[in-house]
């Protein structure tokens, strides 16, 4: 598990890792985790919106109509591990790709 042997890769979420265990961070509880999905062009195409609803029940679009622009935002009850959220931005951005959209930034409150 990702908590115990703390050799996450040296890339941007392995940094966020690497700084939870510093900060103590328990890693063996369930915590809500925002993953966030930025479009090229938005708002986006409502088939986008259609298939990430059903496939996550939890996502909310913020959108600044002043701006013309926006994100989703994803929740996820999970146990926090590197594997987890590397899958998670993958399969999400797999999704939205094709529309112009990337999930590569996701959070945690704890």
């Amino acid at each position: 598990m990702d908590h115990i042997n703390k050799t996450w890769p040296t890339n941007a979420d392995g940094d966020v890792f690497r700084k939870l265990e510093s900060q103590g961070f328990d890693f063996s509880k369930i915590y809500s985790i925002d993953f966030n999905i930025d479009f090229e062009h938005w708002p986006p195409d409502e088939d986008i919106l259609s298939r990430l609803k059903h496939e996550f029940p939890g996502i909310t679009v913020h959108a600044d109509e002043e701006a013309g622009d926006g994100y989703i935002l994803i929740k996820i009850d999970a146990q926090l591990t590197y594997e987890f959220v590397t899958k998670t931005q993958a399969r999400v951005t797999d999704m939205v790709y094709a529309n112009g959209g990337i999930c590569e930034s996701w959070g945690i409150l704890h």
